[in-house]
């Protein structure tokens, strides 16, 4: 009856241990994916938040560019950085660049074309493309209108082509509004 009733007291003691403790791992389990979900949802968060300060930087770079660009209303396209990109190569170019005498890029032409190009609206300088001058100087061509401007440091000369006649006009005052005007009536 002893062993009997040991038994019947151990197993009443063992069983609702045995369940209390599989209670317990089966809570800490629960807290253990608990505890998990907490720490993607962290994560989460902070990476959140470095976006949404991505996108503040972003921001602030944009609105940085925009005011290099001085006029919100001009529109930077391909013809823009096309035209860009050349003059860039361009002002690469060293003394005799062209196998001869060719002198490079003038500072102030450069510097006059940038004016230009900070102006001019994307689809003014549409059709457009630079060629380097022997000289020093930028020829700025339209092979669809068959005109070109040559942009010198202190002013520029134009000339357009239609029926084999040529027109054009030699040292005209430098100003990026001018040159502006000439692309407009050339593009024409």
């Amino acid at each position: 009856m002893q062993v009997c009733l040991r038994s019947s007291i151990q197993a009443s003691l063992v069983v609702p241990y045995n369940r209390r403790l599989a209670s317990e791992e089966g809570q800490r389990d629960k807290h253990q994916e608990i505890m998990n979900s907490v720490n993607v949802s962290a994560e989460i968060l902070r990476e959140l938040g470095y976006i949404a300060d991505n996108t503040n930087y972003l921001e602030k770079v944009l609105a940085y560019i925009r005011s290099l660009t001085k006029k919100a209303s001009t529109q930077r396209g391909i013809a823009y950085v096309s035209l860009l990109e050349q003059l860039s190569d361009f002002q690469e170019y060293e003394a005799g660049w062209d196998g001869a005498e060719a002198r490079p890029l003038n500072q102030k032409v450069v510097k006059n074309f940038k004016a230009v190009l900070g102006k001019a609206s994307e689809e003014i300088l549409q059709g457009w493309h630079l060629e380097p001058q022997t000289n020093g100087t930028l020829l700025l061509l339209n092979d669809s209108s068959h005109a070109g401007i040559n942009l010198g440091s202190n002013d520029f000369s134009f000339f357009s082509v239609s029926n084999g006649d040529v027109d054009g006009k030699n040292h005209v005052r430098f100003s990026a509004n001018n040159v502006i005007d000439t692309i407009k009536q050339l593009s024409l």
